[in-house]
């Protein structure tokens, strides 16, 4: 139940003697086994990269993936990561069901997989540390390899959402439109409110609340996109920033508390609604 609650906040050669060289030519089959051994492994990892392009290319949204291959790729964190073609196509073990889902720790384009932002790492860093001690220091918090990849997703996008929001509160509160960076901002709220940009898939057992409020935090960013000539629709477009604002703070503050390494002590003291 504590969990419902979430859901209201939140990389010799040498020249020696005539006998170095007749050692060389010894051991020269072994040198030619593992250079074909070395072939052999490139050759299967491009089959198996073609395969996934054939199976992409079926026309259909994802890579057709069973659910043997997903347990292949569960890391050492005990969840399931794609970082090539995260999009994936699974259909059940019975064959009734196939879902298409994320399982990259990006939130990507389902038809392009085009990423919704590619920080660098060093902006990753400092988005982690902003969601975590920058928020509340007082805290112990997970480190970044421990996280879900929903987690992870939003940390990055919502992070990079911040700068947008802090660029529109000049247009929004003031009226005054003359940054230049405004277009730029509205296109990532845009994009990153399109039904097109997946986030990645629930694993965790707090995954489910999060992708719930993440929802409501895309919905907002949408709608403030999309308001249109909002020079001359000021009222609107500052109702819709202030809500849009309102969800992105709310995901911040879930985010804090799922970071954070007592999260369930911290969720069972949120008021239930």
């Amino acid at each position: 139940m504590k969990f419902r609650r979430l859901l209201n906040l939140i990389t010799m050669v040498a020249l020696l003697t005539l006998s170095a060289c007749a050692e060389k030519e010894a051991v020269k089959p072994a040198e030619e086994k593992k250079e074909n051994t070395a072939l052999n492994q490139e050759g299967k990892n491009s089959a198996e990269k073609k395969e996934e392009v054939q199976k992409k290319e079926e026309g259909q949204i994802g890579i057709a993936t069973t659910v043997e291959e997903l347990k292949q790729h569960i890391d050492k964190r005990g969840y399931i990561l794609y970082t090539d073609h995260p999009i994936r196509r699974v259909t059940s073990e019975d064959g009734r069901r196939t879902d298409i889902s994320n399982y990259g720790d990006l939130i990507v384009n389902v038809h392009t997989g085009e990423p919704l932002e590619n920080a660098p790492t060093d902006l990753i860093k400092e988005g982690f540390t902003f969601m975590t001690r920058g928020q509340d220091p007082s805290f112990q918090y997970k480190p970044w390899d421990e996280i879900s990849n929903l987690e992870r997703a939003l940390v990055k996008a919502v992070y990079v959402s911040v700068r947008s929001l802090r660029v529109l509160e000049a247009p929004a509160r003031q009226g005054d439109f003359s940054n230049d960076e405004i277009t730029g901002a509205l296109a990532y709220l845009r994009k990153g409110g399109e039904s097109d940009y997946m986030a990645p898939v629930a694993q965790s057992e707090t995954d489910s609340g999060l992708y719930a409020k993440y929802e409501m935090m895309k919905k907002s960013w949408r709608e403030l996109a999309n308001i249109e000539k909002p020079k001359e629709n000021k009222v609107a477009f500052s109702e819709a920033y202030e809500k849009a604002r309102q969800e992105t703070n709310n995901m911040i503050g879930v985010l804090n508390i799922l970071l954070s390494k007592n999260y369930k002590e911290r969720l069972s003291k949120l008021p239930s609604k």
